[in-house]
């Protein structure tokens, strides 16, 4: 029953102290654009180093 009694829970200790890098480039190949990514990250769930590639093309 809600108010019946006080309760208290201890959550775990975790950091947020963390930094997250990204440098990109995008050139224009074709009809389309062309993005590659870098990323690097010093903590969390995240490999350290990732990339990314991409190819976007617009619907007329």
């Amino acid at each position: 029953m809600v108010g019946l009694f006080g309760f208290n829970l201890d959550g775990n200790d975790y950091d947020q102290d963390w930094l997250r890098v990204t440098a990109g480039i995008e050139h224009k190949v074709g009809n389309g654009l062309l993005s590659v990514t870098a990323n690097a990250t010093t903590e969390g769930e995240d490999p350290s180093f990732w990339g990314g590639m991409g190819y976007r093309v617009g619907f007329n």
